[in-house]
């Protein structure tokens, strides 16, 4: 039997937090620009987060025609990212690589070096330059930022963007969906939200029954399976290493899964099951269980997990519990032993 869990009215939350990462990013970037060039103490002074650029070109920290060094740089980023030749298989670097392309930036990249130097793989020649090649793609990206100090344009170019555009958008959305959440409040007084644990199928189901029941109203429920972001930035990094470019993941990866290759199998009273694992620490501690083998982790969307196994007659594959399941079903036996 699949297990899952489905959680209700959560938008607001998931609403306020993402404020508070976009807050944390922009407070971020702001505080690494202040430690080069004193930023962070003129903006607080002025508030002129849109003349973050001008500052540090007036103050000469960055060239006036850093938008032609920092395309530089960017491209020098662009051929480090696409590089799969000699990448070494380490869990830090997969889940900087998983970052979206359009966020990784000179600092992305700087964490990039530093893991790869932690691993081993700084060492140098007789000139000075890294042994190895793939250590060099990076350090050449990032001294091509370094220089002259244009990371700190891309720096200030984010900022500006960030307390533009993306912090006045999610405070409409916040202040939208406490609307809504008020007036479902004042109209169902009695109303609980809490998290349950109950087998996929039975979600699916339930959500299929709601969504007639919603379907007057114009509103859809879309899927009871809510993936974490760590899973969701290791099945990028899966994607990734094997082709696949960023534009078809951004499209196609919604709810990540994860499977081996060849699938792991488990036997059921209805006899011998490939898994699917909605987590890929899952994934990882059933390839580690097995001795003498060391079948590899594929990752693919929800969506084509489910197309397989409807396509699949013989009912041949299942979806392991996730450790919240397993948790919530504890929960629940101790709270029905009490009562």
């Amino acid at each position: 039997m699949t297990g899952g869990y489905v959680a209700f009215f959560h938008s607001l939350r998931l609403l306020v937090f993402n404020f508070c990462v976009a807050l944390a990013t922009a407070v971020a970037a702001c505080w690494r620009l202040g430690a080069e060039t004193n930023l962070a103490t003129a903006f607080m002074r002025t508030h002129q987060y849109d003349k973050a650029i001008d500052w540090l070109v007036g103050q000469r920290k960055v060239p006036r025609d850093w938008q032609r060094t920092l395309k530089a740089a960017q491209a020098r980023l662009g051929a480090a990212l696409a590089l799969a030749e000699g990448r070494p298989e380490l869990d830090a670097l997969g889940a900087l690589l998983a970052t979206p392309e359009e966020r990784f930036s000179y600092y992305e990249a700087a964490e990039v070096l530093e893991v790869l130097k932690g691993a081993g793989l700084a060492e140098k020649n007789f000139i000075g330059q890294y042994s190895n090649a793939y250590t060099a793609k990076w350090a050449d990206a990032v001294r091509r930022y370094e220089s002259g100090g244009v990371y700190l344009a891309e720096g200030a170019q984010r900022l500006v963007h960030q307390c533009t555009y993306e912090l006045p958008a999610l405070k409409k959305e916040v202040s939208r969906a406490e609307k809504e959440l008020s007036t479902f409040k004042k109209t169902n007084p009695q109303a609980k939200a809490k998290v349950s644990a109950i087998p996929m199928n039975v979600a699916n189901d339930r959500v299929n029954e709601m969504n007639q029941k919603l379907e007057a109203d114009g509103k859809k429920i879309v899927t009871p399976v809510v993936g974490a972001p760590v899973d969701l930035q290791q099945a990028t990094a899966i994607l990734r290493k094997q082709g696949v470019s960023t534009e078809d993941i951004q499209k196609g990866l919604s709810v990540p899964v994860f499977f081996h290759n060849p699938f792991i199998t488990v036997k059921t009273p209805n006899g011998v099951k490939g898994v699917f694992f909605l987590s890929y620490g899952d994934a990882t501690r059933a390839s580690k269980s097995i001795q003498g083998a060391n079948p590899e982790i594929q990752a693919a969307d929800l969506t084509n997990a489910l197309a397989q196994m409807i396509e699949d007659k013989k009912d041949n594959f299942v979806f392991y519990p996730t450790a919240d399941f397993f948790t919530l079903m504890k929960e629940k036996e101790e709270g029905g032993k009490q009562n």
